[in-house]
């Protein structure tokens, strides 16, 4: 069993304090199966809907896995989500049935672990002028909401029909069909019926179970805050108020 670190310790073997040249050279080279696990205290889901008693660590970004995500032609996302699944470390649940925006909240995690406040650029487009601006943004900017409901998986009826609805978990976000639209998502989220029922299910839905549905999304909408850049067209970008979506029309 790997030996399970504070974000602080492991921060102290990435930057090599407290230690020797020749450890911190053996810890540069290392594997992430070779370097102390953070455990997670915190997600976005709140651990709601996993099986009593879970615990999910990571394993910090090393070296070796950024020089291979640098050195690719071109972005592999199956690849890259394949070798972030490898760096956790989870009880009593399959690597499948972890929920999505909890995996990509320890994504970031280990980016600022292993690199501090990295600064990157966004692109925003403004809704009416279609004018698309640049931004520097901080990891440390991006945040996440979690979901408001108590406990998982909320039970409700459609048509009469007892459903089980849960979150959008790896296994659903790689068998996506986004041809299909939200319709889709929806199907996946009904945990107690095979996808081929929930999808017929849920698109032949009425207007009363379509809005209980919209309910239910709101319910669990939950991941990562967008992030907001005010524009103006007369002084480009404006550090007013970065936190509201305003485009001020002339």
């Amino acid at each position: 069993m790997l030996e399970i670190a504070t974000d602080e310790e492991v921060k102290n073997i990435l930057t090599g304090r407290h230690l020797n040249n020749a450890k911190l050279e053996q810890i540069k080279n290392a594997n992430n199966s070779e370097l102390p696990l953070v455990k997670i205290t915190k997600l976005p889901s709140g651990f709601k809907g996993y099986p009593e008693g879970t615990v999910i660590s990571y394993a910090p970004l090393t070296l070796g896995e950024l020089e291979t995500l640098n050195n690719s032609d071109e972005v592999d996302v199956e690849r890259g989500l394949a070798m972030l699944l490898n760096s956790i470390h989870f009880t009593t649940i399959s690597t499948s049935d972890l929920y999505y925006w909890d995996v990509m909240y320890i994504s970031i995690r280990r980016k600022l672990l292993a690199f501090g406040n990295t600064h990157g650029i966004l692109y925003a487009q403004c809704p009416n002028y279609r004018n698309i601006e640049e931004r520097d943004f901080g990891f440390r900017e991006l945040e996440f909401k979690g979901i408001e409901t108590p406990a998982l998986p909320i039970i409700t009826k459609l048509q009469d029909k007892e459903v089980e609805i849960g979150l959008l978990t790896i296994k659903d976000f790689k068998e996506v069909d986004i041809n299909k639209g939200e319709l889709d998502i929806n199907a996946r989220m009904i945990i107690n019926l095979p996808y081929e029922e929930a999808y017929t299910l849920a698109s032949s839905c009425y207007e009363k179970d379509s809005k209980k549905i919209r309910n239910i999304d709101k319910i669990l909408n939950y991941g990562m805050k967008p992030l907001y850049q005010l524009y103006d067209p007369e002084l480009k970008i404006s550090k007013q108020n970065p936190n509201k979506i305003i485009c001020q029309k002339k």
